[in-house]
């Protein structure tokens, strides 16, 4: 569905099977930004700076663990 694209500078990758995520989050400089589900409308922004460092090592683990699209 969103191949891979050196064109577009996107790599895809696909979590490992029943492996499913509700939410989308978001990691910039040192804020969180957490979206729920079109159902829920709700959001959240985190400003810490631990806890986006935290962030973006659960991506890097996933990232690892997943399949290139």
């Amino acid at each position: 569905v969103y191949p891979s694209s050196k064109r577009d500078l996107r790599e895809v990758r696909f979590t490992p099977p029943g492996m499913v995520f509700q939410i989308t989050t978001y990691v910039y400089d040192n804020k969180v930004i957490i979206l729920s589900s079109r159902r829920e409308l709700f959001g959240l922004l985190i400003e810490s700076q631990e806890i986006a460092q935290t962030h973006r090592n659960y991506f890097e683990a996933l990232w690892q663990i997943s399949t290139p699209g």
